[in-house]
């Protein structure tokens, strides 16, 4: 099953539900495409749900992703990504690349939680 995405806005943040065969070559050009649509309704906090998702790249694999797929962030956009335990390791690096590259973004395993700190003004 190729990767889907699904959005879904609510009430002042975006849904995204990603779910099918992650892979690099599937993730090309989707933040182009997420950060379109949330930036023409002028809207900058993300639930990116990704608990649907099967595979995961490696940890070299997820540091290519980053270095060669994901453009420098204009800044202001606040992101909640969900994932399941399993998916810990590969999960955090990927937070820390998103985080060492300016990005608000935090990982979160309990969709309340994630939630809370996207309505939130914490850190």
């Amino acid at each position: 099953m190729a990767l889907e995405i699904r959005l879904r806005e609510e009430r002042g943040w975006v849904r995204v539900t990603l779910s099918g065969k992650l892979s690099a070559e599937a993730g090309k050009g989707q933040y182009q495409r997420i950060a379109g649509l949330t930036q023409a309704k002028g809207i900058n906090r993300v639930l990116l749900d990704t608990r649907a998702v099967t595979g995961r790249e490696s940890i070299p694999e997820i540091f290519d992703f980053m270095l060669r797929t994901y453009p420098a962030e204009p800044g202001g956009r606040r992101t909640a990504c969900l994932d399941l335990p399993e998916h810990h390791v590969s999960a955090r690096f990927f937070e820390h690349l998103m985080q060492n590259n300016g990005r608000d973004f935090r990982l979160f395993f309990d969709e309340q939680e994630a939630l809370a700190w996207l309505n939130s003004g914490q850190p």
